[in-house]
């Protein structure tokens, strides 16, 4: 008996996807500083994971984003402790891996049974393009939510084809219920797979034997059996939408199914002017509550409110706020429709371009910083015109799988329309990778056995060319600028930041010299090299760039709030730190650092009144506002300013109790930042 050689086994396509991962994976642990310092939604979801673990959840207010991926990251957190930036990507990898595995056995069931030549030659294409698609391996790596959407979407569609290809009846309901609890899973971790549902539900109930557009069988026992399927893809999901509602009815007393962040999306990526792209990013966010998007919707809302737009709301609880931005975008669509339907447009070609633009991070940048993605050339642009030239070869499709390469269509079309009706960054439009890939691979198959056989129909072949001609057009061509748009100022200035925030200041500045060299004028580029200078002991010249900050990006709290700690530390002018921490709290409210650090200033000054009225917000009860749910947990910051107020009180007692709680929290560092603090105050006793 003739062994089967081992590169058509499954097995060798997960280790061929790890051994190039892995590896990426110890590089970048060594050699990115983004692998430890996380920024935005990165920032968000693992303060959010951490607020978990705490015993906190989600807070007192409904959702704000789907909730999987915070409880999936507190798991990881809670198993590997310290070690849970590594442990998280290693799953995350392990993923990534699985992904191939996947793509091998749906390829091969949908182009002929698993002994046949063809089957096994689109197996080992579909898992080659997912073992080394470059953007999935550096998409694995990031702290976001999108790698998660990629594996459950992918790992549904997989159980969906092993149920319609399982020859026993109960293991093909079992299928259904995989299927139907790993699209409970993605809802819950990414709304965006709702549209999808209903055309997933139909081609599970829809016969076999019939036309594509038959209504539905009658009664038969084979035919409950696929209604029984379908019902599982449609119930499970529905359980999960209604757990999600009925915990945002008992905290807000309304029944919200989706998380309420997304109107505010909705209306950024619908407005007039909007690019197609992410939110429009004209400076790189460095503020230390990572993602401002929740704070920035709230404060539009609110006033909104105050000028009468939106009378009906009481207080800016998650439902009102929600149903303004969305109110807001319909407004915008139905002003400039005809622009709408441009922008649309444009969406669709950013949605199928080669270009892969993660918000603010190239794919092409990170590529030119590692040495294993050389090895990962697949991506987009390769797999998207083969799916689309697969259409060419549906006629040589066994009849009996035609259906399946329906599914991989009713999927990818609904789904693409859903992400471009918010944003088509390359991480948002991963999930539908899965099936490109997958269809790329049995169409190529299906014709390379026909090369081989018999003479290929010059209208297949014709057809097949010229379909693969339009998905390279659609691919390659630059278009609105899609493939020569520079955004290597955000790379550069991302990492400027996350160097100065690993204590490496000098290469701080240098990437913060290139960001102003790749973008002149960049608003970000003075408090990218202020911060750098100032960690180098440029005090003078820091002063000088923060203020060309302060200047440049009227909006942002950072440089009010640097020129606050350069007045304080270093100049001795607590006064005048003061009035520079009070401008960050007038651009930004919830920007806790410099609050912490107000407090501290007018302590100095024998403020007490104003210094106890800031930190007031963190002492008082829990409620109900959005704002007061974002001041941390365990603040070394604000401890230390709270200890300093009671030094300056004269409350010895409580000014022991705190920093032995402080002790307890960050340990001995935590004390030695007390101590040099309240030298400034002129009291050193803190062990007494």
């Amino acid at each position: 008996m003739q062994r089967t050689p081992l590169y058509h086994r499954p097995v060798f396509w997960f280790l061929a996807a790890l051994l190039v991962r892995l590896p990426y994976l110890t590089e970048q642990a060594s050699t990115s500083p983004l692998f430890s310092q996380l920024f935005l939604d990165e920032a968000e979801l693992a303060d959010t994971a951490r607020a978990i673990l705490s015993g906190w959840g989600f807070g007192l207010e409904p959702l704000f984003k789907a909730p999987l991926y915070p409880v999936f990251l507190a798991g990881v957190m809670w198993v590997s402790g310290g070690a849970w930036l590594w442990a998280l990507r290693l799953v995350q990898h392990i993923c990534g891996a699985l992904l191939a595995v996947m793509a091998f056995d749906s390829a091969r069931r949908i182009t002929s049974g698993p002994g046949q030549r063809r089957g096994r030659w689109a197996g080992m294409l579909a898992a080659g393009a997912v073992a080394f698609y470059g953007p999935l391996i550096r998409l694995e790596d990031q702290v976001l939510l999108d790698l998660l959407a990629v594996f459950l979407q992918s790992a549904m569609l997989w159980a969906l084809v092993r149920m319609r290809t399982t020859p026993r009846a109960s293991r093909a309901t079992r299928w259904a219920a995989l299927a139907g609890l790993l699209a409970m899973l993605s809802w819950l971790n990414r709304p965006t797979i709702m549209p999808v549902l209903p055309f997933l539900v139909w081609w599970a109930a829809s016969p076999l034997r019939r036309t594509f557009f038959s209504p539905l069988p009658p009664i038969e026992r084979r035919n409950l059996r696929r209604m029984l399927c379908a019902a599982l893809l449609l119930l499970l999901p529905a359980a999960g939408m209604v757990g999600v509602g009925l915990r945002n009815l008992r905290i807000e007393r309304k029944l919200m199914i989706m998380p309420w962040q997304g109107g505010y999306n909705f209306y950024q990526a619908n407005r007039i002017g909007a690019s197609g792209r992410y939110l429009k990013q004209e400076g790189f966010s460095l503020a230390s509550s990572g993602n401002p998007t929740r704070e920035i919707m709230v404060r539009g809302f609110l006033e909104a409110r105050d000028r009468g737009e939106w009378p009906r709301a009481k207080a800016s609880d998650g439902h009102e706020t929600n149903a303004y931005w969305y109110d807001r975008a319909k407004k915008e669509i139905r002003k400039a429709p005809m622009e709408w339907l441009g922008l649309m447009g444009r969406k669709a070609f950013y949605l199928l371009s080669e270009r892969e633009i993660f918000n603010i991070e190239d794919y092409r940048f990170q590529k030119s910083l590692s040495t294993v993605l050389l090895f990962a050339p697949v991506g987009f642009g390769f797999v998207w015109p083969l799916a689309l030239a697969s259409l060419a070869a549906l006629r040589f499709v066994p009849r009996r799988r035609r259906r399946l390469h329906a599914l991989m269509w009713i999927y990818f079309v609904p789904l693409g329309g859903a992400i471009a009706l918010f944003y088509t960054s390359g991480r948002f439009r991963m999930p539908l990778m899965f099936p490109a890939v997958v269809l790329g691979a049995c169409g190529l198959a299906l014709l390379m056995e026909k090369v081989k056989t018999t003479r290929i129909l010059k209208t297949t072949g014709l057809l097949f060319g010229m379909l693969l001609v339009c998905g390279v057009t659609l691919s390659w061509t630059d278009r609105w600028g899609v493939r020569s748009e520079n955004v290597r100022q955000f790379e550069c200035a991302r990492l400027s930041n996350a160097h100065w925030r690993n204590g490496n200041p000098e290469k701080a500045l240098e990437y913060a010299e290139r960001c102003e060299r790749e973008s002149p004028g960049y608003p970000s580029a003075p408090l990218l090299q202020g911060q750098a200078l100032y960690s180098l002991g440029r005090y003078e010249e820091a002063g000088q760039e923060f203020r060309k900050s302060e200047r440049a990006l009227p909006e942002d709290p950072v440089a009010p709030h640097n020129l606050g700690i350069l007045c304080y530390y270093h100049l001795n002018r607590p006064d005048e730190a003061a009035a520079y921490f009070e401008e960050s709290l007038k651009r930004q409210p919830e920007y806790h650092r410099a609050r912490w650090m107000a407090a501290r200033a007018y302590v100095r000054l024998g403020r007490m009144d104003r210094a106890r009225e800031l930190l007031a917000p963190r002492l008082a009860p829990p409620g109900l506002r959005v704002s007061d749910q974002r001041f941390p947990m365990d603040d070394e910051n604000f401890t230390i300013s709270y200890i300093a107020l009671c030094v300056r009180e004269g409350n010895a007692a409580t000014a022991r109790e705190t920093t032995q709680e402080l002790r307890a929290r960050f340990g001995d560092a935590g004390l030695e930042h007390l101590q040099a603090e309240l030298k400034i105050l002129g009291w050193d006793e803190t062990k007494q």
